[in-house]
């Protein structure tokens, strides 16, 4: 049943797993053959990222150079939590924050292959993703203070409150470089 089909929705035909309805539009895939693999429904996927978004820049860059390149020829129902979480937590060495973003993009991949029926479900979304990183705390030196000082009395000279909200708040003032 490796047949081209011309519309998003097959009346009647159902992945047997799961009994849902097969939304899959570029080919028609026999269950019990194999489904698209990663790279093949990454470009898919690419492809409908970029029609969608406005910077599809990142998900690319993430998904292609950060995925493993041995994933590609792997068959999409036949990736597990336990790779995903493998190469998380190999990526998590090197870059603990980045990391995120790409569970992050191959998640969203793996849903949009789910709700397409050639997956019965999101690995990924099972792998837990690291806590954000601390936020950074910056201190003004002398220059910029006096720099701030000085446009915040261009601004409101005899508003003192301002002159206090802004410094301990560290609120940035419009054409203050």
């Amino acid at each position: 049943m490796n047949a081209k089909i011309t519309s998003r929705f097959m009346p009647g035909v159902t992945a047997p797993e799961s009994g849902r309805l097969v939304w899959w539009d570029t080919e028609l895939h026999a269950f019990g053959r194999a489904v698209p693999t990663v790279g093949e429904y990454r470009q898919e996927y690419l492809a409908e990222v970029a029609a969608r978004k406005k910077e599809p820049q990142r998900d690319r860059y993430v998904l292609v150079s950060k995925t493993p390149t041995r994933w590609s020829n792997i068959p999409l129902d036949q990736i597990t939590v336990s790779m995903v979480q493998r190469r998380f937590d190999e990526y998590a060495k090197s870059f603990p924050i980045a990391c995120n973003r790409w569970l992050a993009s191959l998640s969203a991949m793996l849903q949009s292959a789910w709700r397409k029926s050639p997956v019965s479900e999101n690995p990924a979304s099972k792998v837990g993703k690291r806590p954000d990183g601390a936020p950074r705390t910056r201190v003004l030196c002398d220059d910029e203070m006096t720099r701030l000082l000085a446009v915040v009395d261009a601004l409101r000279p005899h508003d003192p409150a301002l002159r206090r909200v802004i410094i301990e708040t560290g609120s940035c003032v419009r054409g203050f470089t």
